[in-house]
């Protein structure tokens, strides 16, 4: 199958995926006319947040206007959300040079020195105190463009997190249940423990919560779930976790019993 195909079938089965291989195949040419606005817009129309390649095709169009208005910042915002949505940037530096070598082909454009730019800026970044990521973090919440700003949202509150900062913590475990960042294995059962084993009631309920909405059905991250709910609700929790942590246990109690009820048949 064609990558045209293959991006036309993901297309048909609504995968999300679809626009990280559409995009750059108008971008170079490739089994479509080469149509730099159209790239832009299959970038810009649709959720891209775990497409960190594309990030680089998006820097590279607004740096030098490329179907889109020239805004060299909104270009440097694009190549660190590249590297803030990496699980090992500076590994990573190595591994995308086909994609520069492939931008730079198809448009005859240069952006190597704008890309090591970015991951010196996040390298940098990154070493500020816990307290000054949470802030940089809560302000690219409120100004930053929807998907090239939660990647470095996910990355400062994650650094921010290590170092024991605790709204940090329940901020990313609040976007991670919305769904809006934990890309690279960024998800909460790494962090929230150590405060929800330390008493903190809204810890365990999202934690909880965790648990009783994975992906991966299985019996023991139900029983994390009923555990960890249990202890949230008899803390001190805010009204609106409150509710949504009691109607978690209350289902996954009927869960488990029917559970048991199957075994003991």
């Amino acid at each position: 199958m064609s990558d045209r195909g293959y991006a036309e079938y993901l297309e048909s089965k609504g995968s999300t995926a679809w626009p990280c291989m559409t995009a750059p195949l108008y971008f170079k040419g490739k089994e479509y006319p080469q149509d730099y606005k159209k790239s832009a817009e299959v970038f810009l129309g649709n959720d891209i947040r775990f497409c960190t390649p594309g990030f680089v095709y998006l820097g590279a169009m607004f740096k030098h206007g490329l179907g889109v208005v020239k805004d060299p910042a909104r270009a440097k915002y694009w190549f660190r959300a590249h590297f803030a949505a990496t699980p090992k940037p500076a590994e990573n530096l190595e591994g995308m040079a086909k994609i520069i070598e492939n931008i730079q082909s198809a448009a005859g454009v240069r952006i190597k020195t704008d890309f090591e730019a970015a991951l010196a800026w996040l390298e940098k970044t990154l070493e500020e105190p816990p307290v000054r990521l949470y802030e940089r973090g809560l302000a690219y919440l409120k100004t930053g463009e929807a998907v090239a700003g939660f990647p470095i949202v996910d990355a400062m509150l994650v650094c921010a997190t290590r170092s024991g900062h605790e709204r940090a913590a329940l901020t990313h475990a609040r976007l991670y249940l919305d769904c809006k960042i934990g890309a690279n294995g960024r998800s909460p059962w790494f962090y929230l423990p150590r405060f929800a084993e330390a008493g903190h009631a809204e810890a365990a309920a999202l934690l909880g919560l965790y648990y009783a909405e994975n992906s991966e059905k299985r019996f023991s991250n139900y029983l994390d779930a009923r555990d960890w709910l249990d202890k949230a609700l008899a803390g001190d929790l805010p009204i609106g976790l409150w509710g949504k942590a009691e109607a978690a246990l209350a289902w996954v109690n009927a869960l488990l019993e029917e559970k048991d009820r199957r075994r003991s048949q």
